[in-house]
């Protein structure tokens, strides 16, 4: 109740269209077992969005449960620096999804890795792409200094 709750403010404050469910549990028996939940959170979202449909996006910054698949409209697989992410590999049923079902975030990553992150992207079918400069503890609260760039090279 608490969930959806905090789900039906943030729609009526801010006029969103959709939601990010946070810090959900990665691969495992976790992610499996707390499907279900998300789905039912994600079902009041889409009711309390009508008549449009809410946008419901889940990051577990890390691999995950195919079973979000149902749930979610876009799921963050991977969130890291740009040199973490360096070699990652997405788990093998990526590919039997269309790649805007999958995201990937990159933070402080210099631009002179963009084109490599972007091709790893591609390269694991993820379709939604954002990589910036800023730094942790919070590192999406600006747009990257090379942010022209950045769309430039996912627009290629």
């Amino acid at each position: 109740a608490e969930s959806e709750s905090e789900v039906g403010r943030y729609f009526d404050w801010y006029s969103v269209d959709g939601i990010v469910f946070g810090e959900v549990p990665g691969a495992g028996d976790a992610c499996s077992a707390q499907a279900a939940q998300y789905q039912a959170w994600a079902d009041f979202a889409h009711a309390t969005n009508a008549p449009q449909s809410a946008f419901i996006a889940m990051n577990p910054g890390t691999d995950a449960c195919e079973e979000y698949m149902a749930v979610a409209d876009s799921v963050v697989i991977i969130e890291q620096t740009g040199a973490e992410i360096s070699g990652w590999a997405a788990q093998a049923w990526v590919a039997a999804y269309p790649s805007e079902k999958f995201w990937l975030l990159a933070h402080s990553t210099p631009q002179s890795d963009l084109a490599g992150v972007v091709s790893l992207a591609r390269d694991n079918n993820v379709g939604l792409v954002y990589i910036t400069d800023d730094l942790l503890p919070n590192p999406w609260n600006a747009l990257p200094t090379y942010f022209s760039e950045l769309i430039a090279e996912i627009s290629q």
